[in-house]
């Protein structure tokens, strides 16, 4: 389905295929949950991959239409990557149509659309569809157990928000076990992510989540150096007990946007030599700027696809 963003009605289903809208009204609002680019869903026993970007025009607000594109699958299997290249081909197409801006304007009272776009667009829409392979829906992820944690207010929630490309929101302490289901980019991992409260109060409901873990995250606030030698103990009492100390461990430097961390200082601090036998990384993020993001989970990804 293509998702075309109506300045005064919101997202709204403009062109579809082979679904009845009425079941998937649950898909426009997506727009306002995610950024620009691609990202990939689950509700229930729908799974999506969708592509958010935006169309040059001369009537809309800062000159762009916002449109997403929507590959759904009900009951079976998704193949992300290759979905993911399918529908950025179509938009690289779309933006190539002169004018195609026009075709969403056909009817309004307000701005002269033009249906000979509208024409275009449908074609190009209908080629997407039918050029679709099978292999987009034979696809079944492996699914991994993530288990995230890290001090109070160093990041972990906004920087798993970034990790699914999820629009940012003011961010609140996790005082409960927050559990997500998200798909690893550029990996075929399918992750259940439990994003741990950092209180002290709280680290009593960590021993049940970890169990099972295939991998860990520690989330650490480098512009927060008062806290490292705390942040060590709570790294170290996770990563060596008999249940996680062979699984991979991403180490995430955060806040990098806020102060520029001494690597090796930390690395020292934290005595990462104490935790080798095991896959471990560290990276330097930035959950604001979106900086080492992206790379990280990429690298986590790959190990646990092993």
């Amino acid at each position: 389905m293509l998702v075309y963003f109506d300045p005064i009605f919101g997202p709204k289903i403009f062109l579809h295929s082979g679904i009845d809208v009425d079941e998937f009204k649950h898909i426009p609002p997506l727009m306002d949950l995610y950024k620009e680019g691609f990202f990939y869903h689950e509700f229930n026993k729908d799974k999506s991959a969708n592509l958010s970007f935006q169309l040059p025009s001369s009537y809309a607000r800062g000159n762009c239409e916002i449109l997403m594109l929507t590959y759904l699958v009900r009951n079976g299997e998704h193949n992300p990557g290759m979905a993911k290249e399918y529908l950025t081909r179509f938009a690289e197409h779309l933006v190539q149509i002169r004018d195609a801006y026009k075709a969403f304007y056909v009817g309004s009272a307000k701005y002269p659309g033009d249906s000979k776009k509208l024409d275009e667009l449908k074609e190009l829409f209908d080629a997407l569809h039918h050029s679709l392979p099978a292999e987009v829906n034979m696809f079944k992820p492996k699914e991994r157990k993530i288990f995230v944690f890290g001090l109070t207010k160093a990041g972990k929630t906004t920087l798993l928000n970034a990790m699914q490309n999820r629009k940012a929101k003011q961010p609140h302490p996790t005082i409960f076990m927050d559990v997500s289901k998200a798909l690893i980019p550029d990996s075929n991992v399918s992750a259940m992510i439990y994003d741990a409260p950092g209180q002290i109060k709280y680290r009593e409901m960590w021993a049940p989540n970890i169990t099972g873990s295939d991998g860990l995250v520690f989330v650490v606030d480098v512009a927060d150096k008062d806290r490292f030698p705390e942040a060590k103990g709570v790294l170290h009492d996770i990563a060596k007990r008999p249940e996680t100390r062979s699984i991979p461990l991403l180490l995430l430097l955060n806040k990098v946007d806020l102060k520029k961390p001494k690597t090796k200082e930390l690395v020292k601090v934290l005595e990462l030599d104490g935790l080798n036998g095991r896959p471990m990384k560290y990276f330097e993020t930035s959950a604001v700027t979106g900086e080492g993001v992206a790379e990280a989970f990429a690298w986590l990804g790959k190990e646990l696809s092993k």
